[in-house]
């Protein structure tokens, strides 16, 4: 088998390796790391010759495993002949790893993995490469990239890093390039991240990103009533961790799993709602209406730690400022006073309301709540368990 960018420079028509590739005004150029690959078969003893140790590390793959899998690596000779689970201070995480994690080691010396610069040799699609030196693929970057950044601007540039053989220092290193030139970079939801800062503001936690895991430790919805698991499942993804899920369903907490397709994650649950593929958010706010319907919203946690009671102006839905209202006023967001009744800025706000609806601005929650949405779920009922 010829490999690709051999000695003599030669084109390559293989396609769809490992490795992270950057296309810049036409050209794509692909990066890997070199490795030296293993002589013998993954996981097997090497030469009882060699001198052999064992290093305590994690598996950090693209799963949000809280806290990460430990692994027991062998090295000889500098070089990862086999990999097992690793030991852990707690019980409930003690050796446990799933298939993937023990797959690590045959990704890390797979013979299709790129370990050098790769610069497009044909057209777009061909998949024809030819190898390059990286001083060479350093000078044709940084050409093209000040190029850009001269022309419209640096934050034109634009890094999106995807999943796979990334560590932590692996997923942070696009994201402190980008930083580093003024680019723009891509976090987990997306280019507004308010969605993930929302979350960890509402529940003390830290949201769940591309870097690492949020929320409390799965251990911890053993302690649930009730837990909902929702579009995923992890009976199947999440195997290192479901056990927690079935020990608080042991201990009597309800288990629903809102997924269109009936997985294993529903077949273990007590309720199974079935969706209408693409009707997600319906149902959740169809959830929001009920709840506000029938008053059992947190008033003073939506007041204190949230934008509910935040007006939205009439005419083009966007916040509503004391500048909008007063000349010269100030970017503060703007709340209903139930007492005063009049927009006041929500830092002298002692009674702002949650639900307002007034001729030209209504409250967040409002938006939310005074329109029904049509039913999500399927026209049979759902399956329970």
């Amino acid at each position: 088998m010829t490999e690709p960018g051999s000695a003599n420079g030669a084109e390559s028509n293989r396609a769809g390796r490992p490795g992270s590739t950057i296309a810049v005004a036409g050209t794509e150029i692909a990066f890997g790391i070199d490795i030296e690959r293993p002589s013998d078969s993954f996981g097997s003893e090497n030469s009882s010759m060699a001198d052999t140790k064992q290093v305590r590390t994690v598996c950090d793959p693209n799963c949000h495993a809280n806290p990460r899998c430990g692994i027991s690596a062998h090295v000889e000779d500098g070089r990862i002949t086999r990999i097992e689970p690793g030991s852990f201070p707690f019980p409930e995480y003690d050796h446990r790893i799933c298939a993937m994690g023990m797959a690590r080691l045959e990704q890390q010396y797979h013979e299709d993995r790129l370990r050098f610069p790769l610069k497009r040799a044909g057209a777009r699609g061909e998949g024809k490469w030819q190898r390059i030196g990286w001083e060479e693929a350093f000078d044709f970057l940084a050409e093209r990239l000040s190029a850009i950044a001269a022309r419209y601007g640096s934050r034109s540039l634009a890094f999106f890093a995807g999943s796979g053989a990334g560590g932590v220092l692996t997923k942070g290193a696009v994201h402190r390039f980008a930083a580093a030139v003024g680019g723009t970079a891509h976090r987990a939801g997306g280019i507004d991240y308010g969605v993930p800062k929302g979350l960890e503001y509402m529940f003390g936690v830290s949201a769940s990103t591309y870097f690492r895991p949020g929320g409390h430790e799965y251990a911890d919805a053993a302690n649930s009533r009730m837990v909902v698991l929702w579009g995923g499942n992890d009976a199947d993804t999440r195997l290192v961790d479901f056990h927690f899920v079935l020990e608080a369903q042991r201990r009597g907490a309800k288990i629903v799993c809102i997924d269109p397709n009936r997985t294993a994650t529903a077949q273990k649950a007590d309720q199974w709602i079935s969706l209408r593929p693409g009707t997600d958010t319906a149902l959740a706010l169809s959830l929001l209406h009920e709840i506000f319907e029938r008053g059992e919203q947190d008033d003073a946690f939506l007041l204190s730690y949230t934008n509910a009671p935040f007006l939205v102006r009439g005419d083009n839905g966007a916040f509503l400022h004391e500048a909008d209202m007063i000349q010269g006023g100030s970017a503060a967001h703007m709340v209903w006073d139930a007492l005063s009744r009049r927009a006041i800025p929500v830092s002298s706000a002692a009674n702002a309301a949650t639900i307002f609806s007034g001729p030209s601005c209504r409250t967040i929650s409002t938006s939310l709540v005074k329109r029904r949405y049509p039913c999500a779920l399927t026209a049979s009922p759902p399956a329970t368990r």
